[in-house]
């Protein structure tokens, strides 16, 4: 899967979920499952795991329901 590709595919998924709590949910499910196919995620995933403190930067206001708190949840998953 090419890396346009994958970002389009996220780009569309981020718009569907437009900040929908009631999305939430499967909204986080199919993000982790485009994360985990995604080579470069992995890759960048392997990188991260080597430093102490990683920060993620997001302009949602709703701090519960965003893609940030996905990809933390996916950061911290064991490898």
């Amino acid at each position: 899967m090419s890396g346009q590709r994958t970002l389009h595919q996220l780009m569309i998924l981020r718009h569907w979920f437009h900040h929908d709590p009631e999305k939430f949910t499967e909204f986080s499910a199919r993000y982790k499952k485009e994360l985990d196919t995604n080579p470069a995620a992995a890759a960048t995933k392997n990188a991260w795991s080597n430093h102490p403190v990683v920060t993620l930067v997001y302009s949602a206001k709703d701090t519960e329901h965003n893609q940030a708190v996905v990809l933390k949840q996916w950061l911290e998953r064991a490898q």
